[in-house]
Formats: C-alpha cells, structure tokens, sequence
C-alpha cells in the first residue's frame, strides 16, 4: 500500500540515476481530460488531472507514477467528444514509473519486526512485506532493527488503480558500513542536485494563450533567469562651482 506522501520531482530524477531502484522515465503522447470548471485556468486543470494519479498503478504505463515532467500540449486548441462533459487535449508527458516485477531485488528500510514477517517501506513511499519462508535459514529476528536496510526478492506483486503492494523473500540483511556508505552516496547526490542551475520552481507550467478561441496553446517549463535590473550611474559634475 501507499503512504499519503508524494515523492517529489528533485528524488523521483535522483532513482532515475541508480538502476537498483527500480525507476524508469516513460514518454507518452496521450490525451488529457480537463474537467470544464478549468475553462481560464488550464495549468490549473492539467496539474489536477496529473496530481490525481501520482502514487497510483498505471496500466497503460504497467508501473506506479512517482511523478511527472517535460509537458508539453500537441494540440492547438481544446475538442469535447460526445456529450463527455470534458474537454481533451493532447499532450507529451514524460513520466517517472516505479516498475518492480516478480523476481525482481529491492532494498527497504524496516518499520516493524514481527516473528513470521518483516514490513518495510521502499523509496519512503510502497510498503513490503518480507516473509519468513520455512527453509529460510537467514532468518534471525534478533538481528532484524527498525530503520535498517533490507534486501529482499519480490515474489507477488498486486495492484489495482489506488493500492499496490508487493511481498518478497529476504536475501540478507545490509550491514551498518554499508548503511553508511549508501547515506554518504545519498548526500552526495541530494548535493550535486542542488548544485545544479535550475530555478527553484522548474517544474511549474507557463501557459500562454490558453483560452478556447482555436490559438496555439504552449505549455513549456519556465527556467529562464530573472532579468537583471540595470544599475543607473550616478553622472558626475564636470567642474566643481
């Protein structure tokens, strides 16, 4: 299951970097149903239609949406289809998908320890349960803490459009040294992130045009610097009086 938590654009792109995760970018041309009390305030109802499925199982995407960049609208103006009270638009989104499958290794971090299972959470957000198998010869409660890693093999996956879980098999336990050495790893990529120019809001839209009177409706990610206000020099007196 979910915890009510979103990822965030700047940790979603930071799992995109390591391969154990799991995460993968999935470009999609599709279209977008916008409710019409969004009529004037289309950024509006695009983020509303795109927020509402974060966190969630997609089929179409066979994966859970952590979240979402690079929109941009195909279409010039909005077509209502039927008598669907929607207006359709469509759109290039490039989405960040958490795509476990059977058989696939994960790393948690322990929440509760009991005697026949173990929960975690992976990437702060899906929960896992890890259960004791009757062969399993690694399995020592004893060793087991809260906030440890665990490494576990999925072995069931179930999903439906608002609820995923996943169970697995423990491979091993990680060890404190390695606990710290994927915290300093952690950091050092949450730096490099933050070092990076990119303005503070980059994922915010900036949407020109977008009344329904048949212009080009642009959607684009608005990273330009502020202008920089000129300085006036002070003019100084040719000859002192």
């Amino acid at each position: 299951m979910f915890n009510n938590l979103a990822l965030g654009i700047e940790k979603a792109k930071l799992l995109l970097d390591d391969p154990a995760s799991l995460c993968i970018q999935k470009d999609s041309e599709e279209e977008i149903a916008i409710p019409p009390a969004f009529i004037g305030k289309l950024n509006e109802g695009i983020r509303f239609r795109l927020d509402s499925e974060i966190n969630t199982f997609s089929p179409r995407l066979n994966g859970v949406i952590l979240a979402y960049k690079d929109l941009k609208l195909l279409s010039s103006e909005g077509k209502i289809q039927g008598d669907r009270p929607f207006i359709y638009f469509n759109m290039k989104i490039s989405y960040i998908v958490f795509q476990p499958k059977i058989g696939s290794t994960l790393t948690g971090v322990i929440k509760e320890i009991y005697a026949s299972h173990v929960v975690c959470v992976v990437h702060e957000l899906f929960n896992a349960t890890v259960i004791k198998s009757s062969d399993d010869a690694m399995w020592d409660i004893n060793a087991f803490r809260v906030s440890f890693l665990i490494e576990f093999t999925v072995t069931e996956l179930n999903s439906t459009p608002k609820l995923f879980s996943m169970k697995g098999k423990l491979i091993k336990m990680i060890e404190t040294d390695s606990l710290v050495k994927q915290d300093k790893k952690a950091k050092k990529r949450h730096r490099d992130v933050e070092s990076e120019d990119v303005c503070p809001d980059s994922e915010k839209l900036k949407i020109e045009n977008h009344e329904m009177n048949g212009h080009t409706h642009d959607v684009i990610n608005d990273c330009s610097p502020p202008a920089k206000k000129k300085k006036k020099k002070k003019k100084k007196a040719d000859e002192d009086n």
